[in-house]
């Protein structure tokens, strides 16, 4: 029970937040999948993406939940939308990483493994 205790003091429980705006839904989003409550997450997530259609973030929360909720084939969706966007990134470092943890994630659901051989270190 003290384990329950730590976890809610350090992450907050995000029932009882308000958001309205596109960030304030991203960061409930990622509160409510911390605690494993993923169709909310999904709900928050679509909250994103109906105020800024382009937020590679919200997409890969997006993915995330749909993943964990088992909505795996709208998680692949919303992981090649990622895919998509990700030349949008001012930072190529972080799309470069990005791109490696969706291609990952993609091949996991459809394989049960990450295998990046091909994708990222370009081995057959």
């Amino acid at each position: 029970m003290a384990k329950i205790k730590i976890v809610e003091t350090i992450v907050p429980d995000p029932a009882g937040m308000s958001a309205s705006t596109a960030t304030e839904f991203a960061s409930r989003g990622w509160l409510f999948y911390s605690h494993q409550k993923y169709e909310k997450a999904v709900d928050d997530f679509h909250q994103v993406l109906e105020i800024d259609k382009n937020d590679v973030d919200g997409w890969y929360g997006l993915g995330l939940s749909l993943k964990f909720a088992g909505s795996t084939v709208d998680a692949v969706e919303a992981f090649n939308k990622v895919l998509g966007l990700i030349n949008t990134l001012e930072d190529k470092q972080r799309a470069n990483v990005l791109g490696r943890l969706v291609k990952g994630q993609i091949n996991q659901i459809q394989t049960g493994d990450w295998d990046l051989e091909k994708e990222v270190w370009k081995r057959s």
